[in-house]
């Protein structure tokens, strides 16, 4: 484990699940960021979790005490952003939170319910039935049907949140129509890290809690993968998955501790 760590120069951490969970962030999370800056390495900070701005993300990371700066938070509603911008579409019906809304128009897109390019689902905690059967009305009419990431369920500290991949799928059981899915693990999820973060995948890693998402991206990519015990994956669950992790941790403090050891 120690020759893996000393060869990474990127990390690319999830955050819910892995640095804090909820609004609780676990106690080494800071300390391993600094750890990774003391020893000239580098870090980016990636989320599927589209309920929220990148300002808003930026503004929980610095109110937990972790350092996170401009250009070192990525989520999947910048990667889907980054998409629709690259295919051409531009006026969106979006099922979001009204930031993640306010920044889609920050960025240049138009926002209407007649018509549009693309129905854009985030993580909406503000659904209702009505914004569901707009979108199907409108998928249904022939616009695209795009989600920011696959997860069914979001960790919280009691019972998890039923989450975008969740419902992605009663809108495609309405319609028939299969989203194209951004985020995590999507290959273009990592080569907008690897370029953010001045890195190749062979010296980069995605330190994580979920097997289908975190862990399944670095397989995809050639990523070194480093999962953490912290959040929605049971040792139970790495046992039977066909595939393993590169290194199995309980959490970052374990990590913070092979990062220690390199300047023993």
């Amino acid at each position: 484990m120690r020759r893996i760590i000393s060869n990474i120069e990127l990390f690319m951490f999830d955050l819910d699940g892995t640095l804090y969970r909820g609004d609780r962030v676990f106690e080494a999370s800071a300390s391993v960021l600094d750890e990774i800056k003391r020893q000239g390495k580098r870090y980016l900070l990636l989320t599927n979790n589209s309920s929220k701005s990148s300002w808003e993300y930026h503004a929980k990371l610095r109110k937990m005490g972790l350092p996170a700066g401009s250009d070192e938070v990525y989520t999947s509603t910048m990667a889907t952003m980054a998409y629709l911008k690259r295919v051409g579409m531009k006026k969106l019906y979006v099922l979001a939170m009204p930031s993640v809304k306010r920044e889609f128009e920050q960025e240049g897109f138009v926002l209407r319910d007649d018509a549009p390019d693309a129905v854009v689902l985030c993580f909406d905690l503000t659904l209702t039935y009505e914004k569901i059967y707009t979108a199907c009305r409108l998928i249904m009419s022939g616009s695209a049907f795009v989600a920011t990431h696959p997860d069914v369920l979001c960790p919280s500290e009691g019972f998890p949140y039923p989450d975008c991949g969740a419902i992605s799928r009663m809108i495609t059981a309405a319609t028939g129509a299969e989203p194209t899915v951004l985020g995590k693990p999507n290959k273009t999820m990592v080569d907008a890290a690897l370029a953010i973060g001045r890195s190749s995948a062979q010296s980069a890693a995605m330190v994580g809690d979920r097997l289908n998402t975190d862990m399944e991206m670095g397989y995809r990519t050639n990523l070194k993968t480093i999962l953490v015990l912290s959040g929605v994956t049971s040792q139970q669950e790495v046992n039977q998955a066909p595939r393993k992790p590169d290194i199995i941790l309980e959490s970052v403090a374990d990590l913070l501790q092979l990062l220690g050891s390199l300047r023993q």
